[in-house]
């Protein structure tokens, strides 16, 4: 992943959007990790997508 963000850092100069792009990669490479959806798992809301790494 660091290899991702020295490319994020040096194409995408606003760092809002570097920010959110490596935000949005961690999120994909979690769910591709875990075996989800990833359509399903970006549809989902902040509070889904704890409940769903955290189990209660």
């Amino acid at each position: 992943m660091g290899k991702v963000w020295m490319k994020v850092a040096g194409s995408l100069r606003p760092q809002k959007g570097a920010k959110d792009f490596y935000t949005l990669r961690t999120v994909i490479e979690t769910t591709r990790k875990r075996g989800w959806g990833i359509l399903e798992t970006l549809n989902m809301t902040a509070k889904q997508l704890v409940q769903k790494l955290h189990p209660a």
